[in-house]
């Protein structure tokens, strides 16, 4: 998340994948550098990288809860 503002996130590993904010998601201080705060309201990134979920593949992130219930 090297972007820092704006709503699109991109992806620098060649493949041009590009990721939208959608709801209230917002920028915020992260892990290492910038991350991005969800208020667990209907917020997301979405995406046009297609995934096929029938070959393997990976998904990392930091996450950081304020509150547990």
């Amino acid at each position: 998340f090297d972007e820092k503002s704006g709503i699109n996130t991109y992806d620098y590993s060649g493949n041009l994948y590009v990721g939208s904010f959608q709801g209230n998601a917002t920028w915020t201080k992260g892990k290492n550098q910038t991350g991005i705060t969800f208020d667990g309201n209907g917020d997301f990134i979405s995406t046009n990288a297609a995934v096929d979920l029938s070959a393997p593949f990976a998904f990392s992130f930091w996450t950081y809860p304020r509150t547990l219930s």
